[in-house]
């Protein structure tokens, strides 16, 4: 819950090459838009970008990460149960 868009736009002004959004929950980033614009913003500033999901169902991850594909350079998942 540190890594949200002003925070990782501030890293880069202080130098950082690469940061990771805060890790989303693949199965609800998939089906809610609600959920995606509440949680996930970028911008021009922000890249490059590792957008990070969490979940146990890999369509879902899939799905994910689909939404996200031309707004970053690579996704990251955790699938833990």
């Amino acid at each position: 819950d540190a890594t949200e868009l002003a925070y990782r736009v501030m890293m880069r002004r202080y130098g950082a090459d690469l940061v990771y959004s805060p890790m989303y929950f693949g199965k609800t980033f998939a089906v809610s838009k609600k959920y995606r614009d509440r949680n996930f913003q970028t911008n021009t500033e922000d890249q490059p970008l590792i957008v990070q999901f969490c979940g146990t169902d890999p369509d879902a991850l899939l799905k994910s990460g689909r939404h996200v594909q031309h707004q970053c350079q690579a996704v990251d998942i955790n699938m833990g149960i």
